[in-house]
């Protein structure tokens, strides 16, 4: 469609600005639910793999996929007869923004394009963007946000939460097993040239190897000295 004459674009460039912009953020929307689909489904397959490239791939699309509907929309020409369109709509013009425009790019040349232009252009004087074109939130903005964040959270939640959340059995068992190697532990042995040597009125102390030092970290010395040398210290 050829551009408008330029008393007509001045008044309708505006208005068709604010409908581009907002059929962008339509697109994008869109695009962006399209994108968060696909990334939901991109997340699935982490059940199935064990590489990190669906993650990256979900977090890719989530993120360039409302980007490309922006652009692709800004890419559009400009829609002269939806502007003027919206400018008789709102001004109740009886069509005659739409009439000029289409004389204009038809017979451009003829008187009756001029007088149409100039009649349209003494009741546009008015025309204000913001009153023809008022910008809303996107159509499917609560779903494309809705299914971004379930994506966003399949794509970086762990697969596996045993590390976060220990089974109770699997905690017991480990206690268990400790327990049990505690009580099949070697008991300690002791040089006996050390007692036979030890001056008088010293009390006794253990002597032990690699072995006895093992088990004296696990038990008490004190249950030691009692179970094997319940003795009162000599007195000198």
């Amino acid at each position: 469609m050829p551009p408008p004459p330029p008393q007509l674009r001045t008044v309708l460039g505006p208005v068709c600005g604010r409908l581009k912009l907002q059929s962008a953020l339509d697109l994008s929307a869109r695009a962006a639910a399209t994108g968060a689909a696909l990334a939901l489904a991109l997340a699935m397959c982490r059940v199935a793999t064990t590489d990190s490239w669906p993650t990256i791939a979900a977090l890719v699309v989530l993120v360039v996929s409302p980007l490309v509907g922006l652009a692709l929309a800004m890419l559009r020409p400009a829609n002269w007869r939806a502007a003027a369109r919206a400018v008789d709509d709102r001004y109740q013009l009886a069509d005659r923004t739409t009439t000029a425009l289409a004389v204009h790019q038809t017979a451009s040349k003829r008187p009756m394009a001029t007088l149409a232009l100039r009649d349209a252009l003494q009741r546009l004087q008015r025309v204000k963007a913001g009153e023809v074109v008022r910008l809303r939130p996107p159509r499917g903005l609560g779903a494309a946000a809705g299914l971004s964040l379930v994506a966003l959270a399949a794509a970086l939640a762990p697969l596996d939460w045993s590390k976060y959340f220990p089974a109770q059995g699997a905690t017991q068992e480990g206690a268990g097993d400790h327990a049990s190697a505690a009580s099949i532990a070697p008991a300690p042995t002791y040089a006996p040239e050390v007692f036979a040597s030890r001056p008088p009125g010293v009390a006794p102390r253990l002597a032990a190897d690699r072995t006895a030092s093992a088990w004296e970290s696990v038990l008490d010395e004190r249950l030691i000295v009692r179970r094997y040398f319940d003795e009162p210290a000599a007195t000198p």
